[in-house]
C-alpha cells in the first residue's frame, strides 16, 4: 500500500504513485489511465478536507468542512510582519 500523499500533482489534480489514478480537490476520482471503455466509471472518493495557505505554511482542517471557515488560523506572530 502506498499513500496518497507520495503521489504526484498533474494540474489541479493529485496522482496515485501506484495506479496512476487522478483525484480532484473534492475527492473524486476523474482519472483512470488504464481505462479504454468510455463508460461511467465508479463512484470512488478520497476523503478531502478545506485547507488554506498561510506563512508558506498548507494548514488542514479535519473536521466539519462547514466549521472551517468558522476557525481563524493562528496568527504567528514573527511571521505576521
Amino acid at each position: 500500500q502506498i499513500k496518497l500523499s507520495l503521489g504526484n500533482v498533474h494540474g489541479c489534480n493529485l496522482q496515485c504513485a501506484y495506479h496512476g489514478w487522478e483525484f480532484n480537490g473534492s475527492g473524486e476520482c476523474v482519472g483512470i489511465p488504464h481505462e479504454v471503455r468510455s463508460k461511467d466509471r465508479p463512484a470512488i472518493r478520497v476523503d478531502a478536507y478545506p485547507t488554506a495557505e498561510k506563512y508558506d505554511i498548507i494548514w488542514i482542517f479535519p473536521g466539519n468542512p462547514v466549521k472551517a471557515k468558522l476557525s481563524a488560523l493562528p496568527k504567528l506572530f514573527p511571521l505576521d510582519q
